[in-house]
């Protein structure tokens, strides 16, 4: 049992899912992002330590930034038990070596690791040597399992079947965000009793085509929507914030468009023009097929930002209204700024745009170090620089501005509802007192317009281009 200390600064809903967790051995969080998933991960942890080493599974970012920062705070302020842990991240001979190492009868039982932590893709890789040994499977942002056949969700299922652990906890905020469909390896680790181990059966059996006069017509949705939602209510919960929040102030939400210059439509055109004949070439082929290429067509978006690269890897700079539309927008804004973008061609545009017109600004990028990484995160939560200029890929998750920052400027999106959800939660998280402004730079007659109504409107953003391609 928890100590009283630790109970007594835990919310409502946290006490509940613990208790929850010390009845069941198998139980799916799906709790809306800044209602407290990470504090109760760490006291379901510290509860299953009694039965076994346990294993938690997240995004490398979070471990540090998220996980182990909570722990420390809970420590801190209401004494929270503390418990050994280890990291399980790098190559297979580092991570077998480190497990040696640990479980050793030479190292004393008090420092013994209890729970060990690893990202989603080094357990992709490794998972067998790494579960060996666990009584207790936590899996952080367990949405990512949403595609059936990943390499990820078969190893998830792969150790459930190969070491049956005692028990499995799920917490994610966006379990499926386009389809049910997207639940079965989540399901599959908590709920095989309820809906199988068979893909194909938990098809047949929960879902039917959409026929042409019905809404998504062609896409698989619930034949019995009240009969499915019940029965996953019994294996998991959902917790909005507005569930635990009150008055939460709603976000603001502005949009501003501007148009591609000459040179740049050119270039956008022969884009469309060779993704069009790519889907005429193929229109027999499923959706499914389909999907994966309009995927990986970013080439559209790249000429947005003032670059064109060609299918051989050439490369040509191309003038764009995008950044001078980005400085009207934020010219008499005087508060810190977060700006989401996707290319590494355009966050040095941005910085370097916004440094020319004497504007403090810091930025993040994968060629840094994580120290340097960190560095540049804290110096605009101190309130050393006015303005952070991030990419979702590797930010929009675990970091958290909350108490420094209350708008974001999109100066491009890209096809994911959950980068999108996520890079803005950095801001629009509690406690909040303010309302939170998010800016999206569009450009006008593009499929950009496509993919922010798609995103607005919670649609399979991939699906709605890959329409509009087809009847344009």
């Amino acid at each position: 049992m928890l100590p009283q200390s630790v109970l007594k600064n835990l919310r409502t809903c946290q006490v509940s899912g613990y208790t929850i967790a010390t009845a069941l051995n198998y139980y799916g969080f799906f709790w809306d992002r800044g209602v407290g998933k990470t504090s109760l991960e760490l006291c379901i942890a510290l509860n299953k330590l009694q039965h076994g080493r346990v294993l938690i599974v997240t995004k490398e970012e979070l471990i540090y930034d998220n996980i182990l920062q909570e722990r420390s705070k809970l420590i801190k302020e209401c004494n929270f038990p503390e418990f050994q842990f280890a990291t399980l991240l790098g190559s297979r001979k580092i991570i077998s070596i480190k497990k040696k190492i640990f479980e050793s009868h030479h190292v004393p039982d008090n420092y013994k690791p209890q729970v060990y932590l690893t990202s989603f893709n080094v357990f992709r890789d490794l998972w067998d040597e790494i579960c060996n040994g666990i009584n207790t499977l936590i899996v952080d942002e367990s949405g990512l399992l949403r595609n059936t056949w990943s390499k990820i969700s078969l190893a998830f299922r792969h150790a459930k079947d190969k070491y049956n652990f005692e028990n499995i906890y799920l917490l994610s905020g966006l379990p499926a965000p386009n389809s049910e469909l997207e639940y079965f390896t989540q399901l599959y680790l908590i709920a095989q009793n309820k809906f199988g181990k068979s893909f194909e059966k938990y098809k047949e059996e929960n879902f039917r085509i959409a026929k042409q006069n019905e809404p998504n017509a062609g896409k698989y949705i619930l034949k019995n929507p009240v009969e499915f939602k019940e029965k996953l209510k019994e294996v998991s919960e959902y917790i909005s914030r507005h569930d635990v929040f009150k008055n939460i102030p709603e976000p603001i939400q502005l949009k501003r468009y501007y148009l591609l210059t000459d040179e740049q439509r050119i270039y956008y055109d022969i884009v469309i023009t060779q993704t069009k004949k790519y889907i005429r070439e193929h229109s027999g082929g499923s959706v499914e097929i389909l999907i994966p290429y309009i995927v990986k067509q970013i080439r559209w978006l790249q000429v947005i930002c003032g670059l064109y690269v060609a299918e051989d890897g050439t490369k040509v700079k191309l003038k764009t209204n995008l950044y001078d539309t980005i400085w009207d927008a934020i010219e008499d804004v005087y508060e810190p700024i977060l700006f989401w973008c996707n290319f590494d061609y355009e966050q040095a545009n941005i910085v370097n745009y916004l440094a020319k017109k004497g504007k403090s600004v810091g930025f993040v990028h994968g060629g840094q170090s994580k120290e340097d990484q960190r560095i540049a995160r804290q110096a605009f939560k101190d309130g050393e620089v006015q303005n952070l200029v991030l990419k979702p890929q590797a930010n929009a998750h675990g970091h958290n501005f909350q108490n420094v920052c209350s708008f974001a400027v999109y100066s491009t999106l890209t096809y994911s509802l959950d980068n999108k959800e996520q890079s803005f939660d950095r801001i629009f998280r509690p406690p909040y007192t303010k309302a939170c402004t998010e800016l999206c730079l569009i450009a006008k007659d593009t499929v950009q317009e496509v993919i922010y109504e798609a995103i607005q409107n919670k649609k399979n953003s991939v699906l709605e281009v890959l329409n509009y391609l087809k009847a344009s």
